[in-house]
């Protein structure tokens, strides 16, 4: 019995061991949440092929320095996400009912940048769609850098870069992120730009038209001007290379323009731009014309104008000096057909200084024009002289007489006054008793003070009434050296005697004056003492830009220095003057203190130049003696004496592609006048019609200068009279 009991104990103990492991093997099984397994489905871990190693490591093993990171991207881009770690080194997902592990999607192209352009708000990029990109990241880098930046990330296909600095230049590229934050790859060179902002644009009117004002960009090279009517296209219509300024002087009252600058910058032969699509809208309007006005009474004035077509008003100011600081009042009128005003409440015996502007009002702007030219009204009468000659030139042995008519002066006295030097004062020499009347003719006779030396100088006279202001005219000068007094028309003239320089002929001899292209003789003498005739010189940009220019041929074309010496003196070429300027000097500026310079080294006092070729200036002046002495000194060469007897001279450049004639300015050359050996002529408004010329008689060579005369045919008309009186008294 016990024995029985003993192996049936052991048969139980022995199956237990058998079943032992497969109960332990469910156990592990049923833990995998979500599996229902059975027993003939039982699976040991340790014999899964797929749990030996996780399949990343199959296919991809570790870089060089221990990283995962791609080395052709920056660092930011490879950066593993921190929420979680991947289940893939774990070995395959139990609950994953696919076939097999999925490839992750990446992006395998570059964006393609379309566009890196200047707006506005900065440098905006756009590029094309990439494929499997999820979103774009866009990098930047200065232009010497070696390391990429990460500016932002967008899911757009645009991007703007607001905080890049006017003049700074920087590469932009763009790559690709998938779903999973991977990075694409990118253009390692991308695309280089120059950021160049917009320029802030304003307006306003100036005399002498609408005045374009901008401030100034950082890194700009030049600045381009547009201009547009309305919604119309724009139109470049300037190039500025210095300044932040530009004068539209084409411009009319009433016109409204919108103007816009676009600046540019220049680098490795590219130009970058600034956009331009705003602007700065415009209305011109003119200053009134023919602003003037009269005394209507002792307190009052009446001021009066033409009326202007694009005013809604216009606005009268008037103070007690011309500079509109003392006791200044303004009077707006808003009726646009108003085209006077009257002026009460004054002081009397003051004298007032009025000027008109025009109003109007555009878009809820005050637009105003500039003001009219000054000018004054007296609430006094004032006289006024006619008819008094200002210079005389008479023979010693004759008396002066000069009679003169007088207006608006009250019952008082005309004084005629000489001026001693030695006491540096005025002597009256000679009262004259007025009538009161509207108008009188009062004969003045000089006494003989004027005698005693060459010149003299004289002034009229008339102390303040109680109803009419003092008058004080301009100075008279009495010439006693000249044997006749000559009719001319010119305002200076003089001979010169060549052997000893003595003075046979003097009016306003010694008055400075604008001398037009007689200036011209002096770029000659300089180019004739400094430059060989066959010398080669260059147009340039600068000569073809010179106004009132005759040659005009291509820029950067070479001519001989003899041909272009022939084109300044025969047709007065300033655009030679110019060329020649700049190749003796280098420079206008530089050029024009040489002939300051040799001027008065030649005894000239009086003369002073801003250019070569005559065109006007603030300081550009001579006197007609000191033109005979710079003539003389010119007369000297045979080159110059044979030019200025020429009546035309054609000439070709260099290359002989251009060719050109130059035909005299000089009338007196057709005349064939005996002894008359040429000259050099001019004229601009500001100097009026002049001459000086050459004449030799009997052995002796005279030089003769005319200024200032109003009608060419008065100046030839001159010229001869001069020669006659060499002739006669000589």
């Amino acid at each position: 019995m016990h024995s029985v009991l003993a192996r049936s104990l052991w048969a139980f103990i022995l199956s237990l061991i058998i079943l032992l492991p497969g109960c332990t093997t469910i156990r592990a099984e049923e833990t995998v949440p979500g599996e229902d397994v059975s027993v003939s489905e039982e699976t040991d871990a340790s014999e899964d092929p797929v749990a030996e190693q996780p399949a990343e490591e199959e296919t991809q093993g570790p870089s060089e320095d221990g990283s995962d990171a791609d080395p052709s991207l920056p660092e930011v881009l490879n950066e593993a996400d921190s929420t979680g770690s991947s289940d893939e080194s774990l070995g395959p997902d139990p609950s994953d009912t696919t076939d097999g592990p999925q490839d992750p999607v990446t992006v395998t192209a570059a964006p393609i940048l379309h566009t890196v352009e200047n707006r506005e708000a900065g440098i905006k990029l756009t590029w094309q769609q990439t494929e499997n990109a999820a979103s774009y990241q866009i990098l930047r880098k200065a232009s010497r850098a070696a390391d990429w930046t990460v500016l932002g990330e967008t899911t757009g296909l645009s991007f703007t870069d607001k905080a890049v600095e006017s003049g700074s230049g920087y590469f932009y590229t763009v790559c690709g992120l998938a779903d999973d934050r991977s990075a694409g790859p990118f253009d390692p060179d991308g695309r280089m730009i120059i950021r160049v902002a917009q320029p802030v644009v304003s307006t306003s009117i100036c005399e002498t038209g609408t005045m374009v004002a901008w401030d100034p960009v950082p890194g700009a090279d030049r600045y381009y001007v547009y201009r547009k009517i309305g919604a119309g296209t724009w139109t470049r219509v300037a190039t500025v290379k210095k300044g932040s300024s530009w004068v539209d002087t084409q411009v009319a009252n009433g016109d409204a323009w919108v103007y816009t600058v676009k600046a540019r910058h220049y680098e490795d032969s590219t130009y970058f731009d600034s956009s331009h699509t705003s602007g700065a809208a415009s209305l011109f309007l003119s200053a009134p014309e023919n602003a003037r006005g009269s005394r209507t009474g002792f307190t009052s004035i009446k001021v009066l104008w033409t009326k202007n077509t694009a005013a809604s008003g216009y606005e009268v100011q008037y103070a007690t000096d011309d500079a509109f600081t003392k006791s200044l009042r303004s009077l707006l009128i808003d009726d646009p057909a108003k085209v006077s005003a009257q002026i009460t409440g004054l002081t009397k015996g003051k004298i007032y200084y009025v000027r008109v502007r025009s109003l109007n009002t555009e878009q809820d702007e005050a637009i105003s024009s500039c003001w009219s030219p000054v000018f004054s009204v007296d609430t006094l009468l004032k006289p006024t002289i006619s008819g008094l000659c200002h210079t005389f030139t008479r023979k010693v042995s004759k008396a002066v007489r000069d009679t003169i008519t007088i207006k608006n002066a009250a019952k008082g006295s005309l004084k005629l006054q000489y001026y001693d030097a030695s006491d540096k004062k005025w002597v009256t020499k000679k009262t004259y008793d007025l009538t009161g009347s509207k108008s009188q003719k009062i004969t003045i006779q000089y006494p003989d003070n004027w005698k005693k030396k060459i010149t003299t100088k004289w002034r009229l006279y008339i102390p303040k009434t109680s109803n009419s202001r003092s008058y004080t005219s301009s100075k008279i000068q009495i010439n006693a050296q000249n044997i006749k007094t000559l009719k001319l028309s010119s305002p200076s003239a003089v001979i010169v005697r060549g052997s000893d320089g003595a003075v046979l002929y003097n009016k306003n001899a010694y008055q400075a004056r604008e001398m037009a292209s007689t200036t011209k003789m002096m770029t000659a003498l300089l180019t004739l003492e400094n430059v060989k005739l066959k010398t080669k010189v260059t147009y340039t940009k600068e000569a073809d830009e010179t106004g009132w220019g005759s040659l005009y041929p291509e820029v950067g074309m070479k001519f001989y220095c003899k041909d272009l010496l022939h084109a300044l003196l025969i047709e007065s070429s300033n655009d030679s003057a110019t060329a020649l300027a700049q190749h003796i000097s280098g420079s206008v500026s530089k050029f024009a203190k040489k002939m300051t310079k040799r001027a008065a080294e030649l005894g000239c006092k009086d003369t002073n130049y801003n250019n070569p070729h005559g065109l006007h200036g603030k300081t550009h002046h001579s006197t007609a003696y000191d033109l005979c002495l710079i003539q003389r000194e010119c007369y000297k060469y045979d080159t110059y004496r044979s030019i200025i007897l020429k009546k035309k001279y054609t000439f070709s450049d260099i290359s002989k592609t251009y060719t050109h004639t130059a035909y005299t300015t000089d009338d007196l050359l057709d005349k064939k006048i005996s002894g008359f050996k040429g000259g050099k002529t001019g004229w601009i408004e500001e100097a009026g019609n002049c001459f000086s010329g050459i004449y030799e008689y009997k052995g002796e060579t005279y030089y003769f200068t005319v200024l200032g005369s109003e009608w060419s045919a008065q100046r030839w008309k001159d010229c001869e009279s001069l020669m006659a009186y060499i002739r006669k008294y000589a």
